[in-house]
């Protein structure tokens, strides 16, 4: 799963939390306008519903989830 999300430092941070309070490794890549959030690890297809609702999230990229 990959999140395109804003470069607010506290919209991040929060994003980054929950991701890792779900035992997932974040990767980020900050960008003039906006941060691509990858992360490894088993993800629950709960996560892409939540992550999708969140401020500063403007894409959310779920291709596979464990079950």
């Amino acid at each position: 799963m990959m999140i395109v999300a804003s470069n607010q430092k506290e919209e991040l941070q929060a994003i980054v939390n929950i991701l890792e309070s779900e035992g997932l490794k974040v990767y980020t890549q900050r960008e003039t306008h906006r941060t691509i959030i990858g992360m490894a690890g088993s993800i629950k297809p709960r996560l892409a519903d939540l992550l999708s609702q969140m401020k500063g999230v403007e894409n959310v990229i779920a291709n596979s989830f464990a079950n």
